[in-house]
This record gives structure tokens, sequence and C-alpha cells, in this order.
């Protein structure tokens, strides 16, 4: 998006970002050591239609595309701007779009009705509780907001006015390399040395643009 708008990209950037993207990929693709995961996600993945599949891989690529443009246009916005109201109308934007979108969720989930065959192959995980009647639920929601939404949001607006859209994209494509590492902290799930690898991996890319001088 950068090189788009006439940007200068340099090509350690362009490595460190293919090598990221390389270091990500392994890590989703890794199998878990937990068997029982794997058990129902495979289960989970045999009753999906290729469809439906489908549908969420071009939808996850367009959010990946327009987080792209949002990298880009923060790094535009942030040195012009003062940093607590635009990190303020970020919050906004994102809560009137996420609002629109749990209306639209709830409102075709109610209309929809469960169906059965989707559980056959499992008949002991029964369709999961609504997130609003559990208190543990909304506490880690409240959480997430605060912590890595509103928190996180305002401390990217202030490192974007002083750094590139290309380099904060790739020092941002450690997230999946963090999860990781908090999945492990919070829930003791563990990757295959197949992840490990592509966390290192992820390092090893980010850290060519995050020594560059």
């Amino acid at each position: 998006v950068s090189a788009f708008f006439g940007e200068a990209v340099r090509a350690n950037v362009w490595i460190a970002a293919c090598v990221a993207m390389a270091g990500a990929a392994l890590i989703v693709f890794a199998t878990t050591a937990n068997d029982a995961v794997e058990d129902r996600s495979i289960r989970r993945v045999e009753e999906e239609d290729g469809s439906s599949v489908f549908f969420g891989d071009a939808l996850t690529l367009v959010g990946s595309v327009t987080w792209a443009v949002f990298v880009f246009r923060l790094s535009r916005l942030a040195p012009r701007f003062p940093k607590l109201p635009l990190a303020t109308a970020r919050s906004a934007c994102m809560t009137l779009f996420v609002a629109a979108w749990f209306l639209v969720d709830t409102s075709s989930r109610s209309s929809a009705a469960p169906s059965r065959s989707r559980w056959r192959l499992d008949e002991a995980s029964p369709p999961r509780e609504h997130w609003l009647a559990s208190p543990r639920a909304l506490a880690l929601t409240a959480f997430m907001a605060i912590g890595p939404g509103w928190a996180c949001g305002w401390w990217q607006t202030v490192a974007q006015a002083k750094v590139s859209a290309p380099r904060a994209a790739v020092l941002t494509s450690t997230t999946p390399l963090w999860g990781a590492a908090w999945a492990f902290a919070t829930m003791g799930e563990t990757m295959s040395w197949v992840g490990w690898v592509g966390g290192l991996t992820i390092v090893g890319g980010t850290a060519l643009v995050a020594l560059e001088r």
C-alpha cells in the first residue's frame, strides 16, 4: 500500500516482510501437541463445507488488506494530530463497527434454527452458551477492550508517529508469536517444533527492520 502511494520501501523491508509472513504461516500450520484439541478441530473441519471455508478465507484476506490500509493511514495521520484524540476517534469507530456487526450477527443467529447434524460427530459438544450470560466472559471482554484494545491502540498511535507504515507492519507481524506465548501461559496450549521455527523466523524478520539505522 505504501509503495502504491509513492513511498520508497527499502529492499530489506520487503525481505523482512516476506520472512515474517513465512514465519507466521509456519505457526498457523503447526500441529498442536494436544491430541484432544486436534481431534475436535478435525471433526469441526470435516463438518464444514468447502464454500464456507473459502468464504472465511476471503474475509480474512479482506481484513488483512484493510488492516494494511489502516496502518498506512495511521502513519500519515499520527504525526499531524494529537495522539489522544486520534486514538479516541479510532476506538469510537471500532466500537461503532463492532456494534453493527454484533447486531447483524445476533439477528442472523436468532433467525436461523440450529442444525442437529452439526453436532452429530460429537454428541458431547452442545452449542456454546451465549457470552453475555457469563460474568467471566464479560470481565475478559472488558479487559480486552481496555488493555489490548484501547491501551495498545493508543501506544500504536504514538509509535506510528515515528515509524513508517512498512516498518510498523513488519513489527506487528509478531502478533502470532505473542498469541502463541499467551495461549501457553494462560491455557497450557503448546506448538510443535514447526511452530517454534516459525516464531524464530518472525523474530529474525522483524530484527531486519527493528535494528536498522
